[in-house]
């Protein structure tokens, strides 16, 4: 397989068009080291090894310059979370735990990133830290992808759709499956069949989540 995103060495600080007129050029779909800010500085691998320092742990899409259009590309950048993990003696096993419930808890993306030289320089502790972030992923029933999938996942979403044709009426257009939240227990239907939710609490406030797989439909909210 291919790869459709990139994963360089040397962490994005600062920049947006012209690496983005670059990854375009080479037909990449996604970059995965976008690095927040830095507690250094002057120092050029600084860490911003846990929490958002974007706001978000989404995508966003590089907006390129003036001099170029400022052309938009449907190229998904995920930021670093948590940068850099190692599994030595138990070191960082609590850290990935607690990026695993996150993610579970608020529905977010945590991307954890380790430089590819490491896999060699540091193959033993950078395998390990992989295999107990996916161990502990399955045993929470959190969804994991690669790179790939996860930049995939994005495009698409990103042109589904959901128009609102009045009285409680709804045309869906999913490219992937998607979640609609609600405040409130509604009974929803997708092209007249009950469709059953999932109530989530986040921050002391009730959700109710349903469902919505990939495809076409007329949906209905009472």
């Amino acid at each position: 397989k291919n790869p459709k995103t990139c994963n360089t060495h040397w962490c994005i600080y600062n920049g947006f068009g012209e690496t983005a007129r670059w990854y375009n050029e080479l037909g990449l779909k996604g970059t995965m080291h976008r690095l927040g800010i830095k507690t250094n500085l002057f120092d050029i691998n600084a860490m911003n090894d846990y929490g958002f320092a974007f706001g978000t742990s989404y995508p966003t899409r590089p907006l390129d310059d003036a001099a170029h259009c400022n052309e938009l590309y449907d190229i998904p950048e995920l930021k670093i979370v948590f940068y850099e993990p190692r599994l030595r003696n138990g070191e960082d096993a609590e850290r990935i735990k607690r990026q695993a419930e996150l993610a579970k808890e608020f529905g977010l993306i945590n991307n954890i990133f380790i430089h590819p030289t490491y896999f060699t320089l540091d193959s033993i502790a950078s395998v390990a830290a992989v295999d107990e972030a996916l161990k502990y992923a399955k045993t929470q029933n959190v969804a994991y992808m690669t790179e790939d999938e996860i930049a995939e996942w994005w495009i698409k979403r990103s042109k589904s759709s959901v128009l609102n044709e009045g009285n409680g009426k709804f045309a869906v257009k999913a490219e992937c499956p998607l979640v609609l939240k609600f405040l409130t227990k509604v009974e929803l239907r997708i092209n007249d069949k009950i469709t059953e939710c999932v109530e989530k609490t986040i921050c002391d406030r009730t959700y109710y989540e349903y469902c919505i797989p990939e495809g076409k439909y007329s949906i209905s909210v009472k």
